[in-house]
């Protein structure tokens, strides 16, 4: 068995017990009252340290239970609790990500003085049936544990992305994040990608996506996986790792300020141009290559053609897609998630599958293209994506972008900064 503690505002905490009799097991799944039923919530469900940490004193006192060396980890985590702190214990294998998700907004939502049961049902019943009735919700985030989506077995494998299989060509478990590294996922793992593919998709579409946001990424303080801060480099700025920003103006990219200028204490409205061009379409496949990569296996042959397109192996006119929809001006987060909706019914006028990524200050929201013989054509998608949008979003505006455009293009960003005694505008040769 496995056993999951959510704790409000905090990581969870996850440990497989394996080799448990069923004796042991009944007896641990009573004493420490693992919850085993998604849908039920009640106050008594939430157990305090002070409990917990009783209980937990009982448990090392019993020889039998303490022979599983994993138990030792659970009761390590409990007496590390607070006596006040609240939290609830999962059966792992009976509680989807998106359950647990409802279980940790209960317990903030206690510790804001809201009833815990009322902002769990809402998150469990309420919500699902007003915005998505037709819809169930996929969630995949970093919980603060490890998540390894697909087969682990190497030699059952099959890549979900080229039908190739065998235990040589797959890496390590860690070696194909579900989400990229670089939005900030650490914890989702896709075993079913292998290793010609993780490398492929790392230099061409996500690298793409990498791109696009390498100013924002250096500029909210992100690290390298050596722990770094990481820099930006452009045409005319340099991201720096101490987070300063050299600007270098020339007429040709902005006629606003001019070398030795200094910079308004109000601060002023510059554009920061990339150095590398990115292809718009490459970072539609690679937002729905996420959604490939954490669904369930059961899923897959409705992807088929979805797939090719990711691969590059189909390409579409311009036009023959829908829209994206993205919000740039959220609170930063630091981790990424992703809400996976799929549609339960054979109706059309819904998609069948949308995906909503949030990462850094971003929420882009897209439906899943070329999902055969479950919706209408990809052209006709755009009037589908629109009426769950305004379902799910009644009081947000997007900016609707298209997507489908395989000509390069250079990225812009518009950023306003602040001027100081020292900001001084740089000549542009001083980049080269």
């Amino acid at each position: 068995m496995e056993v999951i503690i959510v704790k409000a505002n905090s990581d969870c905490f996850r440990k497989c017990l394996s080799n448990l009799t069923n004796d042991v097991e009944d007896r641990l799944r009573s004493s420490l009252r693992i919850l085993s039923n998604p849908f039920s919530f009640g106050y008594s469900d939430i157990q305090t340290g002070y409990q917990l940490k009783a209980i937990a004193a009982k448990l090392s006192a019993d020889a039998e239970m303490m022979a599983c060396n994993a138990l030792k980890g659970v009761v390590q985590y409990i007496n590390a609790l607070g006596d006040t702190d609240e939290v609830v214990l999962l059966d792992a294998e009976r509680y989807s990500n998106y359950d647990i998700l409802c279980w940790n907004n209960a317990l903030r939502g206690k510790l804001e003085h809201h009833n815990p049961v009322e902002v769990y049902h809402y998150m469990q019943i309420d919500l699902p049936q007003k915005c998505f009735p037709r819809h169930n919700i996929l969630f995949f985030a970093d919980l603060g544990y490890e998540q390894y989506l697909g087969e682990p077995d190497k030699s059952k494998r099959v890549c979900r992305f080229c039908n190739s299989q065998g235990p040589g060509i797959f890496g390590d478990k860690k070696d194909s994040h579900a989400i990229s590294w670089f939005l900030g996922n650490d914890a989702l793992f896709c075993l079913e990608e292998c290793k010609t593919c993780n490398n492929t998709f790392g230099r061409t579409i996500e690298n793409a996506l990498s791109s696009y946001y390498q100013y924002y990424r250096a500029a909210e303080r992100r690290k390298s996986r050596k722990g770094k801060p990481l820099t930006a480099r452009g045409f005319n700025y340099e991201m720096l790792a101490d987070g300063g920003l050299r600007y270098y103006a020339s007429a040709s990219t902005d006629n606003i300020l001019k070398v030795g200028d200094r910079i308004p204490e109000d601060g002023i409205l510059i554009h920061l141009n990339n150095k590398e061009p990115v292809v718009l379409h490459d970072i539609y496949r690679v937002l729905v290559k996420y959604v490939v990569a954490c669904v369930p296996n059961e899923m897959l042959p409705a992807f088929q053609t979805t797939i090719k397109w990711i691969r590059g192996e189909k390409h579409p006119s311009k036009g023959a897609l829908p829209p994206v929809y993205r919000v740039e001006t959220l609170d930063e987060v630091q981790k990424p998630s992703l809400c996976i909706y799929v549609r339960k019914d054979d109706k059309k006028d819904l998609p069948y599958c949308v995906g909503e990524l949030r990462f850094m200050e971003n929420l882009y929201v897209f439906a899943v293209p070329y999902c055969k013989g479950r919706d209408v054509m990809n052209s006709c998608l755009a009037e589908p994506l629109s009426r769950f949008i305004m379902q799910r979003y009644p009081d947000m505006t997007f900016t609707v972008e298209n997507f489908c455009d395989d000509e390069e293009k250079m990225i812009v960003n518009h950023v306003k900064i602040g001027g100081n005694e020292n900001a001084v505008v740089m000549p542009l040769h001083s980049l080269q």
